[in-house]
C-alpha cells in the first residue's frame, strides 16, 4: 500500500509562494497541467523522478519540453516543504534562490540554528564584529570554498541588526530591490562584498579617528 506525502509550501513574506506563484504564472498550459498532475501523484505516493542536491535540498523532475523542477526539502520522510521551481534553462539561478530559501526555513523552524544566529547577530551589533564577518566571508569566496547562495544569507544577517533601510543604502539599492536580491541574487556576490566591505570599513575608521582624538 502506498503512503502519501503531504506537500507544503513555505511563505519568506505574507502571500509570497515562490513555487505556487511560478506555476501559475506559466504561460504554458499544457506544462502547468502536467505539472500539477506530478504533485497529485506525489500527493497520493508517487513520488517520480527526484535527485538529492547535496546540503539537504532535493528536486522533483518533470521532463516535458525544456524541462522543469520543484525545489524542496524534508521536514520528515513523508512531508515536503517547497522552496521554488523553474524551467531547467534558469536551473543555476533557481537552485541558488532555494538554497537561500532553505537557510530562511531551516532559521525559523530549528531551535539550534536560531540560538546561533543570535551568537552571530550579538557579533555584528558592533561596527568592528560586523566588518570581521564580512571580511571572513570574504576570504573563504576568495578561496572558492563560499557558495554564491551564502552572500544573500550574510546580507539577511546584517539586515536582522540593522535593518533593511541601512543596508540598502551601504549596497546602493533600495529597501525592496534588497529583499527582491536576498530571494532572488542575480549578480556577482563580489560587488555586494566590496560595497558592503567599504561602506563598514570607512564608518568603522571614522569612529577610530574619533576615538583617538
Amino acid at each position: 500500500m502506498l503512503v502519501g506525502f503531504e506537500l507544503l509550501e513555505f511563505m519568506p513574506v505574507d502571500k509570497v509562494r515562490p513555487a505556487t506563484d511560478w506555476l501559475f504564472n506559466m504561460a504554458s498550459y499544457d506544462a502547468r497541467s502536467i505539472i500539477l498532475k506530478r504533485m497529485n501523484q506525489i500527493r497520493s505516493g508517487h513520488l517520480g523522478d527526484h535527485k538529492s542536491l547535496g546540503y539537504d535540498l532535493f528536486e522533483f523532475r518533470i521532463f516535458y519540453q525544456t524541462g522543469y523542477r520543484i525545489y524542496y526539502i524534508q521536514n520528515h520522510p513523508a512531508q515536503k516543504i517547497l522552496l521554488c521551481a523553474g524551467s531547467k534553462n534558469t536551473q543555476k539561478r533557481d537552485i541558488d534562490r532555494a538554497r537561500a530559501l532553505q537557510q530562511i526555513v531551516k532559521q525559523t523552524f530549528d531551535p539550534q540554528y536560531s540560538s546561533y544566529k543570535k551568537r552571530i547577530q550579538s557579533y555584528i551589533s558592533t561596527l568592528q564584529g560586523a566588518l570581521s564577518y564580512i571580511q571572513s566571508h570574504r576570504r573563504v569566496l576568495e578561496n572558492e570554498s563560499l557558495t554564491y547562495e551564502m552572500v544573500p544569507v550574510m546580507l539577511k544577517d546584517l539586515v536582522s541588526v540593522y535593518g533593511y533601510v541601512q543596508i540598502a543604502s551601504r549596497v546602493c539599492m533600495q529597501p525592496r530591490e534588497l529583499f527582491q536580491y536576498i530571494m532572488d541574487p542575480t549578480f556577482h556576490p563580489l560587488r555586494v562584498l566590496d560595497q558592503i566591505e567599504q561602506s563598514f570599513s570607512f564608518e568603522f575608521e571614522q569612529l577610530a579617528q574619533v576615538v583617538n582624538q
